[in-house]
């Protein structure tokens, strides 16, 4: 039991066995676990390849299928979203932070395009997530 209220509204949108990418800001390192309890998708996630660093969670990420992206350059972030396009099969997600990373505030930061693009080139829809007040 943790001292979280948790509301999930439009669940109904959701469609079985349908491949999306998610789309969700990112306040704090809570929001990942809500996601994880909440979502009730099959979803890889999309996260920074510094992450690969983190003991346990790196190995444990990588075991499971989630996507690190490289940011060093287009051209290495190009060939991250590739490596995603592969996973997003038989209604198995997408989940990026278009934002790049923790905003640490209520307001969300710019942005980034590689969502979007993703989901154009694959005629995947964007389901947006909206993540409230986990930052106090």
């Amino acid at each position: 039991m943790t001292p979280v209220v948790v509301f999930l509204k439009g669940k109904e949108n959701i469609q079985d066995q349908t491949s999306y990418v998610i789309v969700a800001n990112h306040q704090t390192g809570w929001d990942i676990f809500l996601l994880y309890g909440f979502l009730p998708i099959d979803f890889k996630w999309m996260m920074k390849k510094e992450l690969r660093k983190v003991p346990w969670i790196g190995y444990a990420s990588e075991k499971v299928g989630h996507v690190f992206i490289d940011r060093s350059s287009l051209r290495a972030a190009m060939r991250s979203l590739t490596e995603a396009k592969q996973k997003l099969v038989n209604g198995t997600s997408v989940l990026m932070f278009p934002e790049g990373t923790r905003s640490g505030q209520k307001e969300m930061k710019p942005f980034k395009k590689g969502a979007f693009k993703l989901a154009v080139e694959l005629g995947l829809d964007v389901l947006p997530v909206t993540i409230v007040n986990t930052i106090r």
